[in-house]
């Protein structure tokens, strides 16, 4: 055995780093079987013997890297094996099912115990499952090894997977990699900065102690100094983004002005509002004519940021065509926070063995052994152990060692009579996405005519502004609205001079806070009892000047122009301002344009006033600050902000837009659900369906059984067990109910009552509340500030009159869908506290099996 090697060994036995650590008898079959490991140079290693040589790297006590496989001759320079040298290699060091191979090769030839990761991809779900995979393997026995085949042309990715089970071993149970022996590979790597961001991402996601996190909307993307290609001089641009592999963004143009800026130094993806989660991968291209050219891609995970701006360069995105970005190249991502929050703890008590037990399940190449598999599972095991053990062709008493050690390890539920340990163990995966509620898909949307106020008001005028009141059950509390109405006056106090500074000095700047004038019922009322010494003559050596030679401080001191709004905030703003800019939109010209050329100002327009805006606070400070030494661009936040009638103008034109964005679209869902929800209760050939189901089951239970009395009729989630329920030969009920059904000449057309149960199941219900409510305040408070309108009333009092008819009209049908959910729990004798959703899903699980069945070809023969 190498010395080194078994000194570290006795080292790690003296003070334990590892768990269940293998004895040295194994370590030397191991170690004498790759004598032929190359070392940190990668030189050929000489031949000792005549035993198969290959290219493995030994990266800890149990986990070791392959070089690449396939099919020609094992080359030590290109670190590449024969696929006949590494499967001699396997059967050598196989030690009674000892080891499992991962390979990203879908059609390798080795065989064994091979997992096949058929996409490795820029996903820390994915990484998270590969590694706890491995830690699962390794935890079942002493003996256990992996094996992971390198893929040279997805380096960074496999270099990441590496990262990433290093991370995981080394939080799980203290075993750190080798890593001296995976330099070679980083050598090779031009993206070291995306390996060390998805890092930071996969420790953040599974090791980091997370609680709640608001979910972001990637509002803005900024490219600065972007490449100049060669061929392209005219192009457009065109742009994907990918949310866990799935397209959520159509493919914009440069000729789409509100959301693509362009010029020769800057492109800018404005309002793209998209609330993203989990993965992301961010694609840009440039076309021209019939050319296309990728020009970089932007992998990352969502859950590290938080809301504000993120700057990148060019050693940050991926690109084939590096050499031709500027040094001066910058990719901003600009964040903003959502109301919706995801639960962040879930992910670190997402894996564990029985979870890897089910990966390595769904990534074997091999298929399990049938017999293997039935005797198991009619002896009671649960279906993933069952599976598990076949396909590593377990003996009965490894499958019963296997069964004690994940008892000792505290699992239950491993005798299930079939019932999967998925559903307990993932289940939180159908539940984990907090997507921003989506009402329809584009094609379910029902045509809406382009929106013409005159028509849409002119049955509702002459009446008054009512108060609507909030859908209630679980109303939660309006957001505070700061007066809108009241107009802030700054007075200048004067300074009072005390004992302690007769005014010889005078302090460098002052502190921009925002003070409170009244302190009662605040924290602040009774801190007067604590006592502070301060040291004043510290405090004037460090933070005053001396008020008689003002004038010579340094100019770098006193007269640069110091940023009083955060330097996040005022990127926003700068942002804003620039594309105002170019519409010719300023402090002087706004009212003019709101009030007369309304046509002119688009959703972006009015989004980009709401940003320059200043707060109550924002404008607290910067009133209080010298003019002369503002920023640019809080010189025009203070001029906005004396323009409270415009102010109050742009968020009511936001609303109006907004309004009629989501107004339209939950009316139109509301009446898929309500339409639904009637055919459950009247619909004649789903009670036809219902009455067989209700005959077979009664022929089962009391025609065919010892039960005296037949059923009168059954809960809706017994219809899986009747779909599954199967006799000799293979037989099914369902099938025995098909063929009942044509038997008795019966013919049904589901698809027409239930034609919207797909949409309405993906929809909450509680959400489309949640929306109504939302829109109920936004009325609330729109119309608060409407009535405070100077000169400006008669402009939105028709859309105000529109806005509270339709709502109330919304809420009215909300009301009556809750009503008819109610009574569908009452037919089906369901519980209050049954989801909808579930009695939906039952519905729907029957609904596709009987549209999809398909006779079976041989009983199709037989008749």
């Amino acid at each position: 055995m190498n010395p080194d090697i078994k000194k570290n060994f006795e080292n790690n036995a003296k003070k334990p780093l590892y768990v269940n650590n293998p004895s040295l008898k194994i370590l030397e079959k191991i170690e004498k079987i790759s004598i032929s490991e190359v070392k940190k140079q990668f030189k050929k290693p000489q031949v000792k013997d005549n035993r198969q040589k290959i290219n493995i790297w030994k990266i800890s006590p149990k986990i070791f890297l392959i070089g690449e496989v396939w099919d020609g001759e094992t080359n030590f320079l290109d670190c590449k094996n024969f696929t006949g040298d590494v499967q001699k290699y396997l059967e050598k060091t196989r030690l009674n099912n000892n080891y499992l191979y991962y390979t990203t090769n879908e059609n390798t030839k080795l065989s064994g115990s091979i997992l096949c990761l058929k996409k490795i991809l820029y996903d820390c779900n994915f990484f998270g499952e590969i590694s706890n995979s491995i830690y699962s393997w390794l935890q079942l026995s002493d003996t256990n090894v992996a094996f992971i085949e390198v893929n040279y042309e997805k380096l960074t990715l496999f270099a990441i997977l590496i990262e990433c089970v290093n991370i995981y071993l080394t939080e799980k149970i203290n075993i750190g990699l080798i890593f001296s022996n995976f330099e070679h590979f980083k050598k090779n790597i031009t993206d070291l900065n995306t390996i060390d961001r998805y890092k930071k991402y996969f420790y953040n996601l599974y090791c980091k102690k997370n609680d709640r996190l608001a979910t972001l909307k990637l509002h803005q993307i900024i490219i600065s100094n972007y490449p100049k290609i060669e061929g392209f001089d005219n192009f457009k641009i065109s742009f994907s983004i990918h949310q866990n592999q799935k397209n959520i963004t159509k493919t914009k143009d440069v000729d789409d002005i509100d959301i693509i800026y362009k010029d020769n130094f800057y492109i800018v993806l404005n309002n793209l509002n998209m609330e993203i989660t989990d993965d992301i991968n961010f694609t840009i291209d440039f076309i021209n004519k019939d050319k296309k050219k990728t020009i970089f891609e932007f992998p990352f995970n969502v859950f590290f940021y938080d809301q504000g701006v993120f700057r990148y360069n060019k050693e940050d995105v991926l690109t084939d065509i590096k050499s031709k970005f500027q040094d001066e190249f910058n990719f901003d991502l600009v964040f903003l926070e959502t109301e919706n929050y995801i639960n962040l703890s879930l992910y670190e008590n997402k894996y564990n063995i029985i979870q890897g037990i089910i990966t390595i399940n769904e990534l074997f190449k091999r298929n399990k052994n049938d017999s293997k598999f039935e005797m198991l599972f009619k002896k009671g095991y649960e279906k993933n152990i069952a599976t598990f053990c076949s396909l590593l062709n377990y003996s009965n008493a490894e499958a019963s060692s296997l069964i004690s050690l994940l008892e000792k390890k505290g699992y239950t539920n491993l005798f299930s009579q079939g019932k999967s340990l998925k559903t307990t163990f993932i289940h939180f995966q159908k539940t984990k996405n907090t997507e921003e509620y989506k009402i329809l898909k584009q094609e379910d949307i029902i045509p809406i005519k382009p929106f013409d106020k005159d028509n849409l008001y002119k049955n509702i005028l002459n009446k008054d502004l009512p108060d609507i009141e909030l859908i209630k059950d679980e109303e939660k509390p309006s957001l505070i609205l700061k007066n809108p109405t009241k107009k802030f006056v700054l007075k200048k106090k004067k300074i009072l001079v005390e004992n302690v500074n007769e005014m010889n000095c005078k302090a460098l700047r002052p502190l921009h806070w925002v003070p409170i004038n009244d302190n009662d019922g605040t924290i602040f009322k009774d801190l007067d009892i604590y006592k502070s010494k301060l040291d004043v003559e510290k405090f004037k050596k460090y933070f005053c000047v001396n008020s008689k030679d003002t004038e010579h401080i340094n100019n770098n001191q006193l007269n640069q122009a110091v940023t009083v709004i955060d330097q996040k905030r005022l990127f926003l703003v700068s942002l804003a301002i620039s594309h105002l800019n170019k519409k010719n939109i300023n402090p002087k010209n706004i009212y003019d344009m709101l009030i007369n050329n309304p046509k002119d100002i688009f959703i972006q327009d009015l989004l980009n006033l709401e940003h320059v805006f200043p707060t109550y606070e924002e404008t607290y400070v910067l009133a209080n600050y010298d003019f002369s030494k503002l920023m640019p661009e809080e010189k025009i936040m203070l001029e906005y902000s004396k323009l409270l009638e415009v102010k109050k103008i742009v968020k009511i034109l936001l609303f109006e837009r907004k309004f009629f964005d989501e107004i339209f679209l939950i009316e139109n869902l509301l009446e898929k659900i309500k339409f639904t929800f009637d055919k459950i209760i009247e619909s004649k050939d789903f009670k036809i369906i219902l009455k067989m189901i209700l005959d077979i089951g009664n022929l089962i239970n009391y025609d065919f059984s010892a039960r005296k009395k037949k059923s009168a009729g059954f809960m809706l989630s017994s219809i899986y067990l009747f779909v599954d329920y199967k006799g000799h030969e293979d037989y099914s009920l369902f099938q025995f109910f098909m063929e009942s059904m044509e038997y008795n000449s019966i013919s049904i057309n589901l698809q027409r009552d239930f034609k919207y149960l797909n949409i309405i199941r993906k929809e909450q219900i509680i959400k489309i509340k949640e929306k109504i409510n939302f829109l109920i305040k936004q009325y609330k408070d729109n119309l608060q500030m409407y009535y405070t309108l100077e000169n400006d009333k008669a402009t939105f009092t028709n859309f105000f009159l529109f806005v509270a008819d339709k709502l109330t009209n919304i809420k009215s049908n909300y009301e009556k869908c809750t009503e008819k959910i109610v009574l569908i729990k009452k037919l089906f004798n369901e519980d209050d506290k049954r989801s909808i959703i579930d009695m939906l899903d039952c519905i729907a699980y029957l609904i596709s099996k009987i549209t999809n069945y398909k006779q079976p070809i041989y009983e199709t023969n037989n008749r």
